[in-house]
């Protein structure tokens, strides 16, 4: 709080601050020998190398909130990624000073290299590439936001490649929570489909047998009627034999009358 109301009047930044509380942020920056050591490095660090010219794109955002945007929009947040977020311009990519482009310049063709094609030691290849922990304990442009991606050693040294913090271990975990989510929900699907698929197969075959049943059934049903037709048939034939045999035997008869000459009736007249 006293860094930012140092660079304006109290009333400007907090209008609502009391006029004893100003008076004694206003004593303390003029007074304060750690307040007024501070600022002092901290101009000569602005015009100073490596640290000259150094620009954070983000203005007032802190780091950490740009990493927790990141991390809303899906993104698994690293401090390779973060660092390129808030140093470089969204269109052009372009760093904002040579000490961060010289960094990414460092970092990027050691990415490629077979021994660092695990996902943790690219992530510590840019702690290397900034010269890991400083003295006050910050990490070169991320500040106090380093420990949402490594572990803060307690005598400030380098950090060892295994010592990260679980936020990073709990982002990768949350991505492997979500795949394996979409694959349960996949997975379900596909069985919901096999399912379905199982059912209408057991309908058509079920079908199958019905069409089947009533086609043996037709088959019976034919059968039937041919043999009922050939019966038919046969009476057909047999009451024809047996009319032509009546008709041979009345032939025959007639025949022998017309031989035998036999009378025909008389008529009462005629008696």
């Amino acid at each position: 709080m006293v860094c930012k109301v140092s660079t304006k009047k109290f009333t400007d930044v907090i209008p609502w601050l009391s006029p004893n509380v100003q008076r004694q942020l206003q004593h303390h920056k003029q007074t304060s020998t750690g307040f007024l050591k501070r600022s002092r490095q901290s101009r000569l660090n602005k015009v100073t190398e490596p640290k000259a010219g150094t620009c954070y794109i983000q203005g007032s955002v802190l780091a950490f909130v740009i990493a927790k945007k990141m991390r809303k929009a899906g993104e698994i947040v690293t401090a390779a990624k973060l660092f390129s977020r808030t140093h470089t311009k969204s269109k052009d990519k372009i760093f904002a000073d040579d000490r961060a482009k010289a960094v990414w310049v460092y970092i990027k063709p050691l990415k490629c290299q077979p021994p660092c094609a695990n996902f943790f030691d690219v992530h510590y290849l840019f702690l290397e590439a900034v010269g890991g922990w400083s003295e006050k304990g910050t990490v070169y442009r991320l500040g106090n936001s380093a420990t949402l991606f490594y572990e803060k050693p307690m005598n400030h040294t380098t950090l060892k490649k295994s010592s990260y913090t679980p936020s990073i271990v709990s982002q990768l975990q949350t991505e492997l929570d979500s795949i394996k989510t979409e694959l349960n929900s996949i997975k379900n699907e596909l069985q919901q489909q096999r399912t379905s698929m199982e059912q209408q197969r057991q309908r058509v075959e079920e079908q199958q047998r019905q069409l089947e049943q009533q086609q043996g059934m037709m088959e019976e049903q034919k059968h039937g009627m041919e043999k009922q037709q050939r019966m038919l048939g046969a009476q057909c034939k047999m009451m024809e034999d047996q009319k032509q045999a009546l008709l041979g035997v009345q032939s025959q008869m007639a025949l022998m009358s017309s031989l035998l000459g036999d009378p025909s009736p008389l008529h009462d007249s005629e008696k």
